[in-house]
């Protein structure tokens, strides 16, 4: 059966940094991660995470679809405020759910002190998300 623009497939996006703060002029690493728990697949499936200001992208660390390392055709460009990968094909995965983990790392130049969210999003070409949106904080000390 194809799956219409206008099916829900039950994809989650959630976005966490690894460390809970980050120093000025520093680092942070995020991990994002798309879950498919639809039996169906989720194709074009884009992933946007737009970041705080006065952080910035520096680098992709992993990309990986089921334990498997995977690609993006849309590679960020070093210093993007809005870093964008994909597309993908979540494969459907049911119970037992399909997931995309998309690692990377963004510098703290220029970030006051205090709490800052990125948000991540996403869409899919045959799809709707539900939960295509999450946010996550992360406090920058001085360095």
């Amino acid at each position: 059966m194809a799956v219409g623009k206008g099916t829900t497939i039950p994809i989650t996006m959630t976005v966490s940094p690894t460390a809970p703060y980050a120093a000025q002029n520093g680092t942070v690493s995020y991990v994002i991660t798309v879950e498919n728990d639809s039996t169906d697949a989720a194709k074009g499936v884009t992933v946007t995470d737009t970041l705080p200001l006065g952080f910035a992208f520096q680098s992709t660390n992993s990309i990986v679809i089921n334990g498997q390392n995977a690609g993006s055709r849309l590679p960020p460009a070093a210093g993007s405020a809005t870093p964008q990968w994909g597309p993908f094909t979540l494969p459907g995965g049911g119970f037992n759910g399909s997931t995309l983990v998309i690692t990377f790392t963004a510098k703290v130049a220029g970030a006051s002190l205090g709490p800052h969210a990125n948000v991540v999003s996403g869409n899919s070409s045959n799809a709707q998300i539900t939960g295509a949106s999450d946010q996550a904080p992360v406090i920058v000390t001085a360095s």
